[in-house]
């Protein structure tokens, strides 16, 4: 079973984007995404370092216990026993997929995956330089609407 987590993990961390390689285009709009009620999250987490914008698969580690997301529309913020990441204001993409951020001194780019299949969002953050492909990705996944109190449920099958 944990094996099994493991391959969604890794599957989930190359779709949320946190290593896209940089292009003239521009990924987002002008336009900023609109605050709504807040929504409270329960989500597994995962972190990964990037080398050269692949992953490096020895350095994926999941968040043992749950991750709380609290997501206003406009923002969101992860917080966990280790850590908290809040993210700035989330623009718009060109095709209505996903909404993000970029900070461009930093580089640190924050994103909310809008759910197609799950019906819930993926929430991600990254500080993989553009030019060098280096950095760490955070991952907020399987999320489902609510907290719970934390009972590990990362190691349990899905109900």
């Amino acid at each position: 079973m944990l094996k099994r987590i493991l391959v969604v993990v890794a599957f989930v961390m190359t779709l949320a984007g946190c290593a896209i390689q940089p292009n003239a285009e521009g990924q987002f709009s002008t336009v900023p995404v609109d605050q709504h009620d807040m929504v409270i999250y329960t989500c597994t987490g995962a972190s990964q370092e990037f080398a050269d914008f692949k992953p490096v698969p020895s350095s994926l580690k999941l968040i043992p216990l749950s991750v709380l997301v609290m997501d206003t529309g406009a923002n969101w913020v992860a917080t966990w026993d280790e850590g908290k990441i809040e993210s700035p204001q989330l623009y718009k993409d060109l095709l209505g997929k996903v909404d993000g951020n970029l900070n461009v001194v930093t580089g640190e780019r924050y994103y909310r995956v809008n759910g197609l299949l799950s019906k819930t969002p993926t929430f991600a953050y990254s500080t993989v330089n553009y030019k060098t492909g280096e950095g760490k990705g955070v991952t907020f996944f399987r999320c489902h609407e609510g907290s719970n109190p934390d009972t590990g449920t990362m190691l349990h099958p899905v109900e």
